[in-house]
């Protein structure tokens, strides 16, 4: 059982600007994690960081944990002007995610916002929590990624209208948004190229959403796209910053190389992501510290079989030869998303929850010292793990164990 004794050390990790930047983000993804009104609280407790880059993620992490409790704070950073327009934007995405009706009204008021990102996130927030009103919730919405997305997708299927659909900006962005999601969730080289389209039109907001799905597409054929618009210096650095994460998402060489250009970038956001990015990318990593990187994913992909999700956290396994890890620990290679793949067995009982404990002892950088258990290398290196990385955006499948109240 994990206890608020240690809840609260993972929280004050997060809250601690003298702590690594990687450490933070270890921390905010646990107590994602866990979940609960004490994980709530400390997470709401570092929008007063000077980053950008952390308290955006912190409103992604309370958006995607659905739980209305966080309503109060969201709105708050939302209505706080002195807040980055990246991080009020992700406050009112996070308020559509959650899906409570009752912030309807004051998403339609910042629908007029000054700053045009949050004005239009406002606006997909709002046709969002009407369209659930429409369709009877969300249950039925669920893609193959289990993500809380800004937009049902479509229900067309022809990739050709897709695309035509996602390029004509005369269309509500909504639509747009639709068409976005119904490509990511179609899959394969051709929707990845309909999508890196994208990157060169539309609003920050809609290219900065682009860069996400190609993430979470993890196909190669989007890394040209992605890395020229991350090396576009007059490009939002909101845009750089989620195609910095779709290059680490991929992790290819070309992708690495262009993560390592940009490492000294001048804007802040810019450089924390390619940092950040390359931080899961190197060799070398025990299979007990890529396991903690990759533990919601895996233990999704045991129950219900779906597909990788944007997923910095995966760039490592490029790295990897099939005796680093346990077989089951790998899905479908870029080149191989349409490879049909066999799941094992999935853990129950006591099972699952020693891989809960272990997944959060090494989030918090306490995994053994020996690095991996069966199926690591017989000399894997004694560090600690690396943390997820900040597209580290999986919901969890959680067991009773992780329920603090």
């Amino acid at each position: 059982m994990v206890t608020e004794q240690e809840v609260e050390a993972v929280g004050q990790t997060l809250v601690d600007p003298g702590q690594p930047l990687q450490a933070r983000f270890r921390a905010l993804f646990t107590l994602r994690g866990l979940g609960g009104p004490v994980a709530i609280s400390w997470i709401s407790r570092a929008f007063d960081d000077d980053s950008a880059l952390l308290k955006h993620e912190l409103a992604y992490c309370l958006g995607q944990m659905q739980d209305r409790r966080a309503i109060p704070v969201l709105l708050d950073v939302l209505r706080d002007t002195r807040q980055e327009p990246m991080v009020r934007h992700e406050a009112g995405e996070a308020l559509g995610a959650i899906g409570d009706p009752e912030v309807l009204e004051i998403l339609k008021q910042y629908s007029t916002d000054p700053v045009v990102e949050v004005a239009e996130t406002c606006q997909l927030a709002v046709r969002r929590l009407e369209w659930l009103q429409q369709h009877g919730g969300e249950s039925a919405v669920r893609g193959p990624y289990l993500s809380v997305d800004p937009a049902p997708p479509a229900e067309e299927r022809d990739l050709g209208q897709l695309r035509e659909a996602l390029l004509d900006e005369a269309r509500p962005l909504f639509d747009r948004y639709r068409a976005m999601f119904a490509l990511r969730d179609a899959g394969g080289k051709e929707a990845a190229l309909a999508l890196a389209e994208g990157l060169r039109c539309g609003s920050a907001l809609f290219r900065h959403e682009i860069g996400y799905v190609l993430g979470q597409m993890q196909h190669e054929a989007a890394v040209p796209q992605l890395a020229a618009a991350l090396a576009q210096p007059t490009e939002n650095p909101m845009v750089r910053h989620e195609c910095a994460e779709a290059l680490g998402a991929i992790a290819r060489p070309a992708c690495l190389a262009a993560l390592r250009a940009h490492v000294a970038d001048p804007e802040r956001v810019v450089r924390e992501s390619c940092e950040v990015a390359l931080d899961m990318s190197p060799p070398g990593l025990s299979c007990s510290g890529w396991l903690s990187c990759r533990g919601w994913q895996l233990r999704r992909e045991w129950t219900t079989g779906a597909q990788p999700r944007h997923s910095m956290r995966s760039t490592a396994r490029h790295h990897w030869t099939p005796s680093a890890c346990p077989d089951w620990a790998f899905g479908p290679k870029p080149d191989q998303e349409d490879t049909p793949r066999e799941l094992p067995e999935s853990p129950e009982g006591e099972d699952l929850e020693e891989l809960d404990l272990q997944l959060a002892l090494a989030w918090r950088g306490e995994e053994d010292a020996g690095g991996g258990g069966e199926g690591a290398p017989a000399e894997a290196p004694n560090r600690a793990p690396r943390r997820p990385s900040i597209a580290f955006k999986d919901p969890p499948v959680r067991s009773s164990f992780w329920k603090l109240g």
